[in-house]
């Protein structure tokens, strides 16, 4: 209801016919619109179901179904702006799920609010439904305040052990749309959902509403187990083309093994600092490469790096590839090894960032003629790039040498002229994983002049 009516409801009245032509199931229905002078108000169609607050208050949600949630909402936003209006009402307390599995938003729209503020909405609603944290400055029906850490907000897998990177990444890309690396609309950012779920944004299928419990949450920082036991899959993408890809998975890891030389797939954490009193070898190991290298490894010897850092230039979303793990690729031991995120969808990280790497501080310029790389993930793509600042973005870096498809041990022979005293391994394509997800592993880096 709007009071008075007449000329002051006229932005009231003319939102709620404009969201009358949208039909769309996760949008409540407008049935009428009346002025009648003292008042006016809008008639919208009655739902039964259970507020997304009251499920959160139990705790937060499985990611999966926190994505399929938020995937038909982001549709049915999608759909209204293809109209030429916007909705503005995204709260989880406007949110409702039936008893019979499907998602609506029961409030009619508002004046005001733009496009923008939408997608926002939006990233508010998958960030509340995987913590049970509200994000924003206002409208958290409830739900406790999300917190920040140096300013910053917090991510959900900073809050949260078991939340996918990418689900983390796309709440916090929507979340400020506005920025390089935002989402720039709401269908983008439905169908950003559709591929980490794996199912159609609408499917009339959802997963049964099933909270996490009280134990979930992990502490400020913590990365947790990344996809565990609260991590479930629709029964289709857990067929029999999943086993024959385990069993050559399982394959592949053991002649990595046997040719690597360890006997296991990881290791222990490590600082980022290269261990006190570490020796380089003088040689990585067998190798090849689409290069013929120009000096013969007799004439070269190894130089090792003062220091490794995660690089990770498109810092908005906030948070690094496993950033406590990097010192692995530099601590000697090619069987245990630093890994970025998984990602789903698509090989370039699900198409939600250009690339991931590391960046190696020799102390001084120098230059390199090889880097010789060992990794239990084969079919990476990758570039070796030149800096003289480890805050350039990789545009403006020089390419020294790049590898398509590499194996599972490889040189790239590097073409810089010059000596600089950053080196980035920059990764640009991941490997498939036995479960249909994208993912890099660097055992080892080894730096030759």
């Amino acid at each position: 209801m709007h009071r008075p009516g007449g000329e002051a409801a006229r932005r009231f009245t003319d939102t709620a016919l404009a969201a009358g032509v949208v039909t769309h199931p996760t949008l409540a229905r407008v049935l009428d619109v009346v002025d009648e002078g003292e008042q006016a108000y809008v008639v919208s169609a009655w739902i039964e179901g259970a507020p997304l607050t009251t499920l959160l208050a139990e705790g937060p949600l499985d990611p999966d179904q926190a994505a399929s949630i938020v995937g038909q909402l982001a549709d049915g936003v999608g759909a209204a702006h293809a109209a030429g209006t916007t909705v503005g009402v995204l709260r989880p307390d406007h949110v409702l799920l039936t008893p019979s599995g499907t998602v609506t938003l029961v409030r009619v729209p508002r004046p005001g609010p733009t496009l923008i503020d939408d997608v926002r909405g939006l990233g508010a609603l998958l960030y509340a439904a995987l913590t049970a944290r509200w994000p924003l400055d206002a409208g958290g029906a409830g739900l406790p305040p999300a917190p920040t850490t140096g300013g910053r907000l917090c991510t959900p897998r900073q809050l949260r052990a078991g939340i996918p990177g990418d689900l983390s990444m796309l709440a916090m890309r929507a979340l400020y749309p506005d920025q390089p690396t935002g989402i720039p609309s709401a269908a983008a950012f439905a169908e950003a959902l559709t591929v980490s779920t794996g199912r159609p944004a609408a499917a009339p299928d959802l997963l049964p509403f099933r909270p996490v419990g009280p134990g979930g949450p992990g502490g400020p920082g913590d990365p947790g187990d990344r996809d565990g036991p609260g991590r479930r899959w629709s029964a289709g993408r857990l067929a029999v083309p999943l086993a024959a890809m385990l069993a050559i998975g399982l394959v592949a890891w053991l002649l990595v093994g046997i040719f690597s030389g360890g006997g296991k797939p990881a290791g222990k954490p490590a600082s980022a600092a290269s261990p006190p009193g570490k020796s380089g070898p003088s040689s990585a190991g067998p190798s090849s490469s689409a290069n013929s290298p120009s000096h013969s490894s007799t004439t070269l010897r190894t130089i090792r790096p003062a220091s490794v850092k995660s690089f990770n230039p498109f810092n908005n979303p906030p948070g690094d590839d496993n950033a406590a793990d990097v010192g692995l690729a530099d601590d000697g031991n090619p069987s245990t090894v630093w890994k970025t995120d998984p990602y789903r969808g698509y090989a370039n990280f699900g198409n939600l960032k250009a690339g991931s790497g590391l960046v190696f501080d020799m102390g001084s310029a120098v230059s390199i003629r090889q880097v010789r790389i060992s990794t239990p993930t084969s079919g990476l793509s990758l570039q070796v790039l030149a800096a003289d600042s480890p805050s350039q973005q990789p545009s403006a870096m020089q390419i020294a040498g790049k590898k398509t498809k590499a194996g599972s041990s490889f040189t790239v022979s590097t073409s810089a002229g010059t000596a600089h005293r950053y080196w980035v391994v920059w990764l640009t394509g991941l490997a498939p994983t036995t479960d249909g997800q994208f993912q890099g592993a660097i055992g080892e880096v080894h730096f030759l002049r």
